[in-house]
């Protein structure tokens, strides 16, 4: 998919097109979400095209995922859990929901509970970035600093760019002195 190989821009005028053709294009409406979401920074673009995908679609676990992602990024906290929730009973084992329900359960202060969905994740994806970044915060916020390095460090094996895990990681080995 364009929306993934880093031209969003791009793959959004080839999605729309699709939709021009085929107005009840579930995968181009996925598709057009995913790239506006990625294009114009602004979740509140994408949302409609989610909705179109679950209302064509009610099993779509993929675009409740999104949507779930984007109303937790809105601190809709609610409504991401309800769409998350969905999500999850459609595909348990969905390692993207699993994260961002653990995120979701981290932000409103259940470290334990997000500890859980992040170990899920884990499970079925153990080198996914994000689900070893929010099994650390997790860690390191029921103060289990030494258990957080090690999530951290294995995130930075992966991808070693992103700033915040290199300053998470500073923040627990800082504790351990």
């Amino acid at each position: 998919m364009l929306a993934n190989q880093g031209d969003a821009s791009k793959a959004a005028k080839y999605f729309k097109y699709a939709l021009k053709l085929d107005p009840n294009s579930v995968p181009a409406s996925f598709g057009l979400g995913k790239s506006l979401h990625s294009v114009t920074g602004n979740a509140n673009a994408a949302i409609p095209h989610y909705q179109k995908c679950i209302e064509k679609d009610g099993n779509h676990y993929k675009a409740y995922c999104q949507l779930g992602m984007i109303y937790l990024e809105k601190m809709e906290l609610d409504k991401s859990a309800d769409c998350l929730k969905k999500c999850l009973a459609i595909n348990p084992k969905h390692v993207l929901g699993l994260v961002a329900m653990g995120n979701l359960l981290f932000e409103t202060g259940h470290s334990l509970h997000a500890a859980k969905y992040h170990q899920q994740a884990l499970k079925y994806n153990p080198k996914d970035v994000q689900a070893n970044v929010g099994m650390g915060n997790a860690l390191y916020d029921l103060e289990k600093a030494s258990e957080a390095i090690e999530y951290y460090q294995r995130a930075l094996e992966f991808d070693d760019k992103i700033a915040d895990v290199h300053y998470n990681l500073g923040n627990a080995l800082y504790l351990m002195k």
